[in-house]
């Protein structure tokens, strides 16, 4: 279900898209998530979307506590990055 702003038939602006397993607020460009938070079972994104997957710069936190700051590609942790467990240790790479 999508809350938001519209051009024609597509979602473009601002905008909430609410599923079943996730909950996404942000930016719309071209029908597709562009930049904004993303809440899941596993934890919750906040950064840069292209494709409608994490795509670019953002941070990850997962329910148990550790997350992951850094670059995302077609939806997964790629280059450069800090991960920090649940502990607080850092891993940086």
């Amino acid at each position: 279900m999508y809350f938001g702003e519209m051009n024609g038939h597509m979602r473009e602006g601002l905008g909430v898209v609410i599923t079943r397993s996730s909950c996404f607020e942000g930016l719309f460009k071209n029908n597709n998530k562009h930049k904004g938070s993303e809440l899941n079972l596993s934890g919750l994104y906040k950064g840069d979307f292209k494709n409608e997957k994490k795509e670019g710069t953002g941070e990850f936190t997962w329910i148990n506590g550790e997350y992951y700051i850094g670059d995302w590609v077609d939806g997964h942790r790629h280059g450069s990055g800090i991960w920090t467990n649940k502990n607080g240790d850092s891993y940086n790479g």
